[in-house]
């Protein structure tokens, strides 16, 4: 089915229904804006990792709803009665709905427009037609919240200990921890107040009615009351929750007193921002972003649904931080991560960041080389502290980031800018040259140990064919970039760089089967059939890649990693498949911007039909769509062959349990936006020249558009494979 919506709106970015229990291996969506963000629990109100940075809450299932069973006189969370729970993911909002015996409950949560708050409006259904229900029910509140100092890559959670008063005009707790407070209730007058330290004992309480203790307790951990609700038959009863973090007491307790008072209206104010800012993103001179992304029009579903989940990879994690060294941030991974920007993602994302919020790459570019990249995978933007252990990839992917940057908006003047102690023109140098100081074999740079590089790929480590293609397509860009500012001999240089590594990369580390070996210091080669050799090398030296190599490269591709929906990381027949499950890099599935950059990899060698169908057109499994339509794309995802989990027919988002570990959104996702418009629209954008488009898959798409194509100012619109500029 082809698709002309006249504008993208939350809805165009909707998921499926997605049923799951609590004990089934499922990663609950989040709700989020550019203040602050959280994550739905296995449960059909509760929530985790409410974080507005600095501002962060403890680690635990905040607003868990217990009811109280007949049978046993006990209380017992929703979310552990057995019943399934449907999840629904928009921008602007989580919707969950679960039934219970003759209750339905039915709740949706959002993040305010205008504070740091969540709000969750929970409604139960009596579905009998003729007996009313008086449910009893238990609201259960973590205390913790915190002014994080100490804002690392993973330290985004409060202490747990707060300590607690109950304002009972309010019908709300109020919780002090170090440089912050939470104010947390509702707005129906509940019963029996109570807070402990140890949740055996606020149970306790529950369970027995109130006499083993029954009051509010400082400081505490858990804390709540009961709720009564008399539901006629086939009425609904409503419950109105808010949850507001701040600095300032009175500040907090103000917005709380506002956001209940006007809670429909301030409900509405959320999914209004979520509309102006999606409308935004596809407009030319919004006020929003510092670019825009193009729109696409007449376009199959499946392609459509795969790009604008590319796109909310992005949207959903912009962030403005309160005082942070960057105006704008785009957050890496949610929801366990810190405020950071890692290198590696962004630059994954970097081509669609370009279009949408150029700025931003310029800035983040700028920050990382007023930082060590050397010294850490990330940087805090609140601070401008790098953290964690560094990556091997850093010096490329900075150099891809600035590249990305200077190739969409042809801003020479920036190679002038002093970033530090030197200028960017300097920075850019240094990176494309830092390879001939690391321990070398001829030309091919040892990039260390796994642990700097795939991480869970034991075997992928020292001299690997990915970043030494890499240096090789530095060296080159240099050139370019550097026109007329390098001496002839550094020129020569830098050239015949370019020649010797791609000769090494080619010559020593490719092998017939079209993957490559990581050569070790001893001289050993150890074959890995990763996916990251095959698109970075496609991509490095797709200028010199001989015809037979690229085509054992794509046929080990589709043979032994490509599925119908997803894909492997790593082949399920590598030996180090065995060694580590984690679905990002491994067997066991990919991450988040592997697929797209395989596709890219698939579009240079022409497979533009195979591109198509593994997106989703004429797939039945609904292809890489199928994992879009369960919202943006998490950090890694199950690989969706044969023995897979999968969701609606497609590969399934992993969570963040052991052993996965994998986040629910990684910007990186961003990746899918670009490579859609390259690989399936043939969209070319050089250094320095005209944008192009390239015959690609057209033919499978003949009455495709796109539009709001904006490049270095101006603005283009492609039909029919012809590229159209607007004034």
């Amino acid at each position: 089915m082809l698709r002309d919506s006249p504008a993208y709106t939350a809805a165009s970015f909707q998921s499926i229904e997605m049923t799951h229990t609590a004990d089934e291996v499922f990663s609950p969506p989040m709700a989020a804006n550019v203040r602050a963000e959280a994550k739905a629990c296995k449960d059909p109100a509760s929530y985790r990792f409410f974080q507005a940075h600095p501002l962060a809450t403890a680690e635990g299932n905040h607003a868990q709803l217990y009811l109280r069973l007949a049978a046993t006189d006990s209380i017992c969370p929703l979310g552990e009665l057995g019943a399934p729970i449907t999840y629904v993911w928009r921008p602007d909002r989580v919707e969950r709905h679960m039934r219970y015996e003759q209750l339905d409950f039915t709740s949706v949560m959002r993040i305010a427009a205008r504070s740091d708050a969540l709000l969750i409006d929970l409604r139960l259904r009596n579905t009998s037609p003729s007996q009313a229900v008086s449910p009893d029910l238990f609201l259960r509140l973590l205390s913790g919240v915190e002014k994080l100092q100490d804002t690392s890559v993973w330290n985004t959670v409060a202490s747990p200990v707060a300590a607690t008063r109950y304002d009972e005009s309010r019908h709300a707790f109020v919780f002090r921890g170090a440089g912050a407070v939470a104010v947390q209730g509702v707005d129906l007058p509940p019963r029996d107040p109570r807070s402990s330290i140890a949740l055996a004992e606020w149970v306790s309480d529950a369970d027995m009615r109130g006499i083993v203790s029954n009051r509010v307790k400082s400081p505490s951990v858990y804390a709540g009351f009961g709720l009564n609700a008399r539901i006629p038959p086939g009425d609904t009863w409503r419950l109105r929750f808010v949850h507001v973090i701040g600095e300032d007491e009175q500040r907090a307790l103000a917005e709380f007193d506002t956001l209940m008072r006007a809670f429909d209206e301030e409900t509405a104010r959320a999914d209004g921002e979520w509309e102006q800012e999606i409308a935004a993103a596809f407009t030319p001179g919004n006020g929003r972003f510092s670019g825009c992304l193009p729109t696409l029009r007449n376009v199959p579903e499946p392609i459509e649904r795969a790009y604008l989940a590319g796109a909310s990879n992005l949207l959903f994690m912009k962030r403005r931080p309160p005082g942070g060294i960057l105006p704008t941030a785009y957050k890496s991974i949610s929801p366990r991560s810190g405020p950071t920007c890692w290198l590696w993602d962004v630059e994954q994302a970097a081509p669609a960041l370009a279009l949408l919020d150029p700025r931003f790459l310029k800035d983040v570019s700028g920050a990382w080389m007023r930082a060590d990249i050397h010294r850490g995978w990330a940087i805090n933007y609140l601070t401008g502290a790098m953290l964690g252990t560094t990556y091997s990839v850093n010096d490329y992917a900075l150099f891809m980031t600035a590249f990305e940057y200077l190739r969409f908006t042809r801003d020479w003047a920036w190679l002038d800018s002093q970033e530090g102690p030197a200028a960017v023109a300097e920075h850019l140098r240094r990176c494309a040259t830092n390879w001939r100081d690391r321990p070398r074999d001829g030309f091919l740079a040892d990039y260390g140990a796994s642990r700097n590089l795939l991480e869970c790929v034991p075997t992928y480590e020292h001299a690997v064919a990915s970043l030494n293609a890499a240096n090789s397509w530095m060296a080159r860009q240099l050139v370019d970039i550097l026109d007329g500012r390098l001496a002839p001999a550094e020129r020569e240089a830098l050239g015949r760089d370019a020649a010797c590594i791609a000769s090494d990369v080619l010559g020593r580390l490719s092998r017939e089967d079209g993957t490559f070996s990581c050569r070790y210091p001893d001289g050993r080669l150890q074959p890995v059939a990763h996916c990251y050799d095959f698109a970075v090398v496609s991509a490095a030296l797709d200028d010199c890649l001989p015809p037979m190599t690229r085509k054992r490269m794509v046929e080990f591709f589709l043979a032994r990693l490509m599925t119908p929906s997803w894909m492997h990381a790593l082949a399920e027949d590598d030996p180090a498949a065995a060694l580590n499950f984690r679905t990002d890099h491994s067997a066991a599935g990919a991450y988040t911007s592997w697929p797209a950059q395989c596709i890219r990899a698939l579009g240079r060698a022409g497979r533009h039909e195979e591109i198509v169908h593994w997106l989703g057109v004429g797939n039945p499994s609904g292809g890489i769509a199928g994992v879009a339509r369960q919202g943006p794309f998490g950090q890694g995802t199950f690989h969706g062959g044969p023995g897979s989990l999968q969701e609606g027919g497609a590969a399934r988002k992993a969570p963040d349990d052991a052993p996965h570990y994998e986040e629910w959104i990684d910007a990186a996702g961003g990746a899918f936006v670009w490579a859609i418009l390259e690989a399936v629209f043939g969209l070319g954008v050089p250094l320095r020249g005209p944008v192009s488009v390239g015959r690609a898959a057209w033919d499978l798409v003949p009455s495709a558009r796109i539009e709001n194509l904006v490049v270095a100012g101006r603005t283009y619109r492609v039909a029919a494979g012809r590229l159209e500029e607007h004034s």
